[in-house]
């Protein structure tokens, strides 16, 4: 039954990915061609600067409230107490957030001539917000997940083609994605109300404190991780400009959906199972971890050389002529699919599942400051190819850190082991 419902959950995730691939690779050629490379940056830069509070208001929940809905899915009273106390967290940082952003926008004069296009985007913090993914993890039934993105993504996708005929429509990008997002929101949590019993209410402070104690490494490793992702956008367009900015993030974001496509039905389906495992059995959890890691690797690694090879054809056929630079961009990228496939497996099915979180914020504490400096310096330069190597540099690094600190680890779980 296990086996199945670990099948069935990352056959869902396969679909969510499919769902989440296939519906922006009908808007993403569209956009790029209306808004140009220069404003296509101009969203994507905003989208960056305000991922950082999409994070802030996520703080982790996706992996400390899934552990606990996984370990507390018989308890209906501690469901809904988990479920209340993350919601109302979120509303909390919702909150602060907005004042936050707006303090930053309305005090430099660089954001605040698009004001706008800044608030447009903060809806997708709200509806990202509002998305109780952790919840349906938890509980190993992603169904509901698979059918509220897929309506979401089609609001989203009939909305662009509906309003956005022009460049100066830019702004609108991501207030429609924000709609979709709190479409997909609204969806979910009616879906657990009504089929799982949960009961909302107001909890107690302490219960609040508890879950932003539970979630607080998670929240740090999402924040290094993060600024580690964003950062290189952010970088581009405060030293290079806008333009090139929208050169990077077009390639990036071929990458992106390539590898989501590939990891997060493992990653996510497989959180949960392995969160289990490992609390009943480390070496069974090392051998799983072990023959994913070797799954993975393989079929990323082919992708990886596919991409390389077929990059001019690809910027091409979804970006056009006008994207011409950033063919050699997605060539140097095409090579993280591999890399950063690995350390994916051995992070989230290795370290995390096996409670290691404050590892793994150690390590990326070190990556992110380190490509942070090394993406200014290189950027400076040696212009946007300097932050393209930097970024290729910083997940080698990655990868080997985390896989360095797994064998480590396991070899000493092992070795405690055999002497008991």
């Amino acid at each position: 039954k296990t086996r199945r419902v670990l099948l069935e959950n990352i056959g869902a995730f396969g679909a969510i990915q499919i769902i989440n691939y296939i519906l922006p690779l009908i808007t993403f050629p569209y956009l790029v061609r209306v808004l140009g490379p220069e404003k296509y940056g101009l969203v994507s830069f905003a989208l960056s600067f305000v991922t950082y509070f999409m994070i802030f208001v996520a703080y982790g929940f996706e992996y400390s409230a899934t552990r606990e809905i996984s370990l507390s899915r018989n308890n209906k009273d501690r469901l809904s107490e988990i479920f209340s106390s993350v919601m109302l967290s979120k509303i909390l940082l919702i909150f602060l957030s907005l004042v936050l952003m707006s303090v930053i926008v309305f005090s430099f004069e660089r954001f605040r001539q698009e004001w706008l296009l800044y608030l447009m985007t903060f809806g997708m913090v709200i509806g990202y917000a509002s998305i109780p993914n952790w919840f349906f993890q938890g509980v190993e039934n992603v169904k509901f997940i698979t059918v509220s993105h897929f309506v979401g993504q089609l609001v989203y996708v009939i909305a662009v083609f509906v309003f956005i005929r022009s460049q100066s429509d830019y702004y609108l990008v991501q207030f429609f994605n924000s709609v979709g997002l709190l479409v997909c929101g609204v969806i979910l949590i009616f879906s657990a109300l009504r089929f799982y019993g949960i009961r909302l209410f107001i909890p107690s402070r302490h219960q609040i404190v508890q879950q932003m104690k539970e979630g607080r490494d998670f929240f740090i490793l999402s924040l290094l991780t993060q600024s580690y992702n964003v950062s290189n956008i952010l970088i581009l367009g405060l030293i290079l400009g806008e333009i090139y900015a929208g050169y990077y993030y077009a390639a990036e974001r071929i990458v992106n959906m390539v590898l989501s496509l590939l990891s997060l039905p493992t990653t996510r389906a497989f959180f949960p199972y392995m969160s289990k495992v490992a609390k009943e059995s480390k070496e069974r959890g090392l051998k799983i971890v072990w023959k994913l890691s070797f799954v993975v690797g393989l079929i990323a690694f082919f992708i990886s050389v596919i991409l390389f090879v077929s990059a001019d054809l690809i910027v091409k056929a979804l970006l056009g002529d006008e994207y011409s630079n950033s063919v050699n961009i997605l060539r140097f990228l095409s090579f993280l699919v591999f890399v950063k496939g690995l350390s994916g497996v051995f992070i989230t099915q290795g370290l995390l599942a096996f409670g290691l979180e404050h590892i793994v914020v150690r390590i990326m504490l070190v990556v992110t400051i380190f490509h942070i400096t090394l993406a200014i310096t290189f950027t400076k330069f040696f212009s946007i190819f300097g932050n393209v190597i930097s970024v290729c540099i910083t997940e080698v690094l990655l990868a080997f850190l985390s896989i360095k600190n797994f064998i480590r680890i396991t070899s000493i779980s092992f070795s405690n082991n055999e002497k008991k």
